[in-house]
């Protein structure tokens, strides 16, 4: 897959949307982790997963692309 990418420049494609997706990552990630910051109570432990997925559809030339993508938040406290 990679080579056909080469072959019809699409390899630029993939790397200037997951650019694209990186910078909208690290606003979500600060956010984050100001929001953990103002907790009262802080959690012991905090985890914040991204999924992404991207799509290509073509032969030698990408004609289609698309993504999505998901966010998981987990805060675990241990009351004791």
């Amino acid at each position: 897959m990679e080579t056909k990418l080469k072959q019809a420049g699409g390899l630029g494609i993939l790397n200037k949307n997951l650019d694209d997706v990186l910078k909208v990552i690290e606003p979500i990630s600060k956010s984050i982790l100001k929001n953990f910051e103002q907790l009262s109570t802080k959690p012991n432990t905090a985890s914040a997963e991204f999924g992404l997925g991207l799509t290509f559809e073509g032969n030698l030339l990408v004609v289609k692309a698309s993504g999505g993508g998901s966010l998981k938040v987990t805060l675990s406290w241990n009351l004791r």
